[in-house]
C-alpha cells in the first residue's frame, strides 16, 4: 500500500511509503488481476511496465552508490531527521465508477508510525501503523490486520528508506539508470532477508536522476488469507513543492497489478513531531 500497505516517515529516510500508499481496501485488491505465477506479468492500464523487484545481494551488503543515491534524496527534500508530517487533503478511490473525493488527513512520523483517516459517506476509513504492524478500519467499524510492513509502507520517505537500508539484514544494490516507458530513472533495490514474509523480500525505488527525488516505490504484497497470491504495488510521488522549507510530494497514487487503487492530493501540510504512540493505534 505507495499517503500505498499516506505519508509515512522514519528517522533518516522519509519522503511521504510507502504503500501500501494507502493500504488498498480488500474490495479494491479483489478487482486487481492476478499475475501469471510463472511469468510474473499482468494486464493493467497503469504501471504495468514495471518489473517485479528481485531479491539481490547478500545479507549486509551495502552498495556505496545506492546509499549515496538515498542520501542525496534525503538532502533534496531537506527533511529534518526526527520531524514528522501532518497533512490534509482529498482522497479518491480509484476503483469507484464516479471519482468522488473524500476529505482525508494523514500523519507520518519516525519508526514507521502512520495514520490515515478518510471521511467516507458512511463513516471513517482509517489505517494506523506502528513498528511494522497495524490495523485498518472500515466505515462499518470492522477492523483487520495490516501485514508485511517492511519497506516504509504505505508511503516511503527518503529518511525512512535510509533507516531500512541501515538494517543489518538488508542488502542495498544500485541498479543504475533504467528506462521505463520513455522516462529515465535511477533504481535502487533493497532486499530484507529477515522480513515478515519469511523469505527474502525486495522492493525497488526509482529516483529522478537529476533532482534525486523519489518518483516510484515498487514492491510485492501478499494476500492476508492466501500467501500464494501476489500483488505488484506501485506508489507514485508527484507534484513536489516546498512546505515550511521542506520539499514534499503533494500527490500520491497507488496501483495494484496495474489497476488504480487510490490517489491522494495534499492541500496543506505541517512539518511537526508531536503525537504519542496511542495516536497510531485503535
Amino acid at each position: 500500500m505507495n499517503f500505498s500497505n499516506v505519508l509515512r516517515l522514519a528517522s533518516p529516510c522519509a519522503l511521504l511509503l510507502g504503500l501500501i500508499l494507502l493500504l488498498p481496501e480488500l474490495s479494491d485488491i479483489a478487482l486487481a488481476q492476478q499475475p501469471n505465477p510463472q511469468r510474473k506479468t499482468f494486464i493493467g492500464p497503469y504501471d504495468s511496465e514495471f518489473p517485479y523487484p528481485v531479491a539481490e545481494g547478500r545479507i549486509g551488503e551495502k552498495d556505496a552508490a545506492a546509499l549515496a543515491e538515498i542520501k542525496q534524496s534525503v538532502g533534496a527534500t531537506g527533511f529534518p531527521e526526527r520531524a514528522g508530517i501532518e497533512a490534509q487533503g482529498l482522497y479518491t478511490n480509484g476503483s469507484a465508477k464516479t471519482e468522488q473525493q473524500f476529505p482525508a488527513s494523514v500523519a507520518i512520523e519516525k519508526d514507521g508510525r502512520f495514520r490515515l483517516d478518510v471521511q467516507k459517506r458512511n463513516g471513517i476509513f482509517s489505517i494506523r501503523l506502528a513498528l511494522r504492524s497495524g490495523q485498518a478500519m472500515r466505515e462499518s467499524g470492522l477492523t483487520y490486520t495490516v501485514h508485511d510492513i517492511d519497506f516504509g509502507e504505505p508511503i516511503a520517505m527518503p529518511s525512512q528508506l535510509l533507516e531500512v537500508a541501515d538494517r543489518e539484514d538488508a542488502a542495498v544494490v544500485d541498479d543504475g539508470d533504467v528506462v521505463i516507458g520513455d522516462y529515465r530513472m535511477r533504481r535502487v533495490t533493497i532486499t530484507l532477508f529477515h522480513s515478515q514474509m519469511g523469505d527474502p523480500a525486495a522492493a525497488a525505488f526509482y529516483f529522478d536522476p537529476l533532482s534525486h527525488l523519489l518518483e516510484k516505490s515498487v514492491l510485492v504484497s501478499h494476500s492476508g488469507t492466501n500467501r500464494s497470491l501476489e500483488y505488484l504495488k506501485v506508489i507514485t510521488y508527484g507534484s513536489y513543492r516546498a512546505e515550511q522549507g521542506v520539499t514534499l510530494p503533494h500527490e500520491y497514487s497507488e496501483t495494484v497489478n496495474g489497476q488504480l487503487i487510490m490517489t491522494l492530493k495534499i492541500t496543506s501540510a505541517n512539518v511537526t513531531s508531536r503525537h504519542d504512540d496511542t495516536y497510531f493505534k485503535f
